[in-house]
């Protein structure tokens, strides 16, 4: 999962984006991308591609486009696709977050799995000097 273009492929749907519990709404579709994003971030907040989750049964692709990612902290393949920093992939977990808001007011949402948390780590690596 690309965080900026997962984000931006689901920006095309806020328009019909409403309020809804229904695991079968597009709201739904939007809390999935924001918790998986926010799943994401606190693993590895400096990464922009990931692996699918253990959960979906998808094995790990190999990323073979180049040498491998020479990050710190380093990361593990079996999560991470690609260990590139951008900072256009965090904004755009925090667009989709204030997109769903946007539209469905559903603030309790925000309260629950690792939002916040995602939300600190975000504002961590934007905030640190290197």
């Amino acid at each position: 999962m690309w965080l900026r273009d997962s984000s931006n492929q689901a920006h095309s749907y806020v328009p019909l984006l409403n309020a809804s519990s229904s695991p079968d709404s597009i709201a739904s579709i939007f809390r999935g991308i924001i918790n998986l994003q926010a799943r994401y971030l606190l693993l590895s907040p400096y990464s922009n591609s990931f692996q699918p989750p253990a959960e979906s049964g998808i094995a790990p692709a190999s990323n073979g486009g180049g040498p491998p990612d020479n990050v710190f902290p380093p990361v593990s393949n079996s999560t991470v696709f690609e260990a590139k920093f951008e900072l256009d992939s965090l904004a755009a977990f925090l667009q989709i977050s204030s997109d769903y808001y946007g539209a469905t007011g559903d603030a309790e949402f925000f309260g629950k799995f690792h939002w916040m948390e995602a939300v600190e780590a975000v504002l961590e690596v934007v905030s640190t000097r290197h």
